[in-house]
């Protein structure tokens, strides 16, 4: 998922070998728009994340800074215009979406199995592809 040199360029936005505060705030911020209502199943993520530091044998701090660097530059706006968690219909769906489930599985939470395989698969109601186009019915007086 990550290779050592994301792994190490995460290494230099920790202060004190623990995320920053607004990397904390940020991240948070995405996982939420992630999980929107299911977010309720998290409840402490962001204890979690201040609790977090990193020592020589554990670099879980490293690697959540190195997802959101990865997030920072394949970008979200897309997805969220296009519905949100279940919408994310754009070229790094897959990619974007398994970052953030693998921080979640970083932070210790066993994710529910509509998380598992890709959004498609996750229950929703949203369908949207790349060639969606939209339609609005019109009446004519």
């Amino acid at each position: 998922m990550l290779t050592a040199a994301e792994i190490s360029a995460g290494s230099t936005r920790l202060s004190a070998n623990k995320l920053k505060t607004s990397d904390k705030e940020t991240l948070l911020s995405v996982i939420r728009l992630y999980l929107k209502s299911s977010a309720a199943n998290f409840p402490d993520i962001g204890a979690q994340l201040d609790a977090l530091t990193d020592s020589s044998d554990s670099k879980t701090a490293a690697k959540l800074a190195a997802i959101l660097t990865k997030i920072e530059e394949t970008g979200f706006g897309v997805s969220e215009l296009t519905g949100g968690r279940s919408g994310l219909k754009f070229s790094e769906q897959d990619e974007l979406s398994m970052q953030i489930r693998f921080a979640l599985a970083l932070l210790g939470y066993d994710l529910p199995e509509n998380f598992s395989g890709s959004l498609d698969a996750s229950g929703s109601s949203f369908e949207c592809s790349d060639s969606y186009t939209g339609s609005v019915p019109l009446e004519i007086w």
